[in-house]
């Protein structure tokens, strides 16, 4: 139940708060989690052109890209990612 309750909640944002044209996804894991966030938002985004994959390990994150092409997820390894976050301009300094 948990494995897809957490990825629903970001499906039900993402709808209300993300462009509906959106083509590209990053998802970082490989893990269950990972996996059904992938298919919730290909559920309310079915635009999806790109869907890259940022993993820990190498070999897993190919196994796991693998795996969602098979589902017919167009998922690619991302092989150069950096990623940051920040304070909401309203709260930050």
């Amino acid at each position: 139940m948990a494995a897809r309750r957490t990825p629903a909640v970001s499906a039900l944002a993402t709808d209300a708060l993300a462009r509906n044209d959106v083509r590209r996804l990053a998802v970082f894991g490989t893990d269950v989690q990972a996996r059904e966030h992938v298919r919730a938002m290909r559920w309310i985004r079915p635009s999806l052109e790109q869907i890259e994959i940022v993993g820990h390990e190498p070999v897993a994150t190919e196994r796991f890209v693998a795996m969602l092409c098979g589902e017919g997820h167009p998922a690619v390894v991302a092989t150069d990612a950096v990623a940051c976050t920040g304070p909401n301009a309203r709260h930050g300094a």
